[in-house]
């Protein structure tokens, strides 16, 4: 059975890392109490995912090989640490109500979120693309034929909302995992099963492979709950060993072909170390950006490529120019979005509980 939230533990160690828990946030309900260094990890992850959708490939920034090195990089592990970490908050949800009539609530309830902000800001950024283009500026991924749109249903990660994928996929995974609930709530069970799943060849239509691909990371996360004390403590008693492993892993990738599987299954628990030995400061900074990760995915495209089309429109997009430009969309992805749900998305209680 998955372990209890941990609500004894509330004490925060300026100094870092060797308590078992950072403290809940005391601003939620504790039924919907979250582990700070979730949030905190989140955060990290969804700064990750912005710094990557700076630009895409076929949009190479000229003179700027050291931005396309860090996102191929961040490319081989950090959605797999988001499913990681949505297997955990999944779990943490459940807390004691074990019981198939809650879970199918759950799932309705994410279904009832997740579909109609998925609709919505695909024609926003439809809407978008066709004006932009229309006026002449930069569109990544413009739309060129209906099956274009289409594709938003039936393979998004090829759409031209490529970047919702993670959200169609994690809506299948709770999906699938409410079929897998009636079979078996063991962790090493559904473990075996989502593994098994993986080694399965499966085509993008529907998201299949992508389904299966990552499945895994979110069943570890469940795992990692139901004995969540203990994983804890083993990463924070050898935080300086797996970040050291991780980071060598990475190093031997550049000149060895290395498993994306390998690669990210070292950087759960480094990552995992790494957001519980950080300073205050960022701690704070950081799990503030986690608690809006899913404002900020969802909105942060469309924000940064306003941002995007007028700053090509007075400096190339490349060169010297580059550095600056990569802090400046950084800042409009993580900010403009807060800003927007927290201004003005709440004056209406649909829309605001949307985002």
């Amino acid at each position: 059975m998955l372990g209890q939230c941990p609500v004894s533990a509330l004490g925060l160690d300026l100094r870092g890392a060797m308590n078992y828990y950072r403290p809940l946030d005391n601003t939620m309900n504790t039924s919907k109490a979250r582990l700070l260094d979730v949030d905190t990890a989140k955060g990290l992850t969804i700064m990750l995912v912005v710094l990557g959708h700076i630009t895409t490939y076929s949009h190479y920034p000229i003179g700027n090989d050291w931005y396309m090195g860090f996102k191929d990089v961040v490319y081989k592990f950090h959605m797999a640490f988001f499913f990681y970490l949505a297997g955990i908050t999944y779990c943490i949800s459940w807390q004691n109500k074990m019981d198939y009539r809650f879970y199918k609530n759950f799932v309705v309830k994410k279904i009832s979120k997740f579909l109609p902000s998925y609709l919505l800001i695909t024609v926003i950024v439809i809407f978008g693309k066709v004006v932009g283009n229309y006026l002449g500026l930069y569109i990544d991924n413009n739309p060129t034929s209906i099956i274009d749109i289409l594709r938003v249903f039936y393979d998004p990660k090829h759409s031209v909302i490529g970047f919702l994928w993670f959200m169609y996929t994690l809506l299948q995974i709770y999906l699938l995992s409410l079929m897998l609930f009636m079979v078996t709530d063991n962790g090493i069970v559904f473990l075996v099963i989502t593994f098994a799943l993986g080694l399965l060849p499966m085509t993008s239509f529907m998201g299949l492979d992508y389904l299966c691909s990552f499945l895994k990371y979110f069943a570890i996360g469940y795992f990692v709950y139901d004995h969540y004390d203990y994983y804890l403590s083993l990463i924070d008693r050898y935080s300086l060993l797996v970040i050291v492993a991780f980071l060598l892993l990475l190093l031997i990738s550049y000149r060895l072909k290395v498993s994306i599987l390998v690669i990210s299954l070292f950087s759960l628990p480094a990552l995992h170390a790494t957001v519980r030995s950080i300073r205050f400061s960022w701690l704070s900074a950081l799990s503030k950006l986690g608690k809006y990760s899913y404002t900020i995915y969802l909105l942060h495209m469309i924000f940064m490529g306003i941002a995007k089309a007028i700053i090509m429109k007075i400096v190339p997009f490349g060169g010297n120019c580059f550095p600056f430009i990569v802090v400046i969309l950084t800042l409009v992805g993580l900010t403009f979005p807060i800003y927007f749900k927290e201004v003005l998305l709440i004056r209406s209680k649909t829309l605001y509980s949307m985002f």
